[in-house]
């Protein structure tokens, strides 16, 4: 596959560092902010950049952007849109008119999981209940839409140099869950990984994207602490444990090796 051009639809926390990676390898980036002032910093950088919201009504005008674009790449939390849009119809709406030469990662969340599943995998079958969120239902409906174009991404919870859980627990009283796993991915994982599924052309699929080490909140938010000289928290008495997330599809199927590690931000 020659290089393909790329949109990424949310250049914020995640997806201007993502951008800016694949620049580094040589690709064509187009990317969007719902913000104008933001626009200069981004072309200056070599992004090909509009301003763009899911709340639009994406004419034909409106998503021409995407005429030369092979890969698109999702990046937008989950929110009311406007005029009480759902997250999820608005995202498939917009699906529905892109061109069918483009395949779509869609960047997900490992939270669509329910908090009593002990061992989260890809294979889990939704449940009435899962569907009650936006975000499982952006998932069924665009899966709908795009069939074999579409490659879901459900991430743990992120971290990176300029973002850690730690910085708000530090010094809390009675957080609960101690006994329970943490599940978290680094940033330049997250990177990998899609840079990774792009690359082998890994479409129709869906993965979790998580550090496989799951020590426990308490374990783990104390050394973090300490790792940052902050006042570690204080958890109260537990006995329950949550899930798991599976990142052995990730690490077989794509033959990816996650190489930071969540103690060493």
């Amino acid at each position: 596959m020659m290089t393909p051009k790329i949109a990424i639809l949310g250049c914020g926390w995640l997806g201007l560092p993502l951008a800016k990676s694949f620049l580094k390898k040589g690709f064509s980036v187009v990317g969007s902010t719902t913000s104008i002032d933001k626009l200069k910093s981004l072309n200056e950088i070599g992004i090909q950049a509009l301003v763009w919201s899911l709340s639009d009504n994406h004419s034909d005008d409106s998503i021409r952007f995407l005429e030369d674009i092979d890969v698109l790449i999702l990046n937008i939390p989950p929110r009311k849109t406007g005029d009480s849009i759902q997250y999820s119809t608005s995202l498939a709406n917009f699906c529905s008119k892109i061109p069918s030469k483009i395949t779509v990662l869609f960047i997900s969340t490992t939270s669509v999981y329910p908090d009593d599943l002990k061992f989260a995998t890809e294979e889990y079958k939704w449940t009435e209940n899962d569907l009650l969120k936006e975000t499982v239902q952006a998932e069924d409906k665009l899966s709908r839409v795009l069939n074999s174009r579409l490659t879901i991404l459900r991430l743990a919870g992120l971290i990176g140099e300029d973002r850690h859980p730690i910085n708000t627990l530090s010094a809390r009283k009675d957080v609960p869950n101690g006994k329970s796993p943490v599940n978290l991915i680094h940033l330049n994982d997250v990177i990998g990984l899609i840079q990774r599924i792009i690359e082998v052309e890994c479409w129709g699929k869906v993965f979790n994207g998580c550090f496989p080490l799951n020590p426990s909140r308490e374990e783990y938010y104390e050394k973090m602490a300490a790792f940052f000289n902050l006042e570690k928290p204080y958890f109260a008495s537990s006995v329950k444990s949550g899930k798991i997330i599976s990142s052995v599809k990730s690490e077989v199927f794509l033959n990816y090796k996650y190489l930071n590690s969540i103690y060493l931000v």
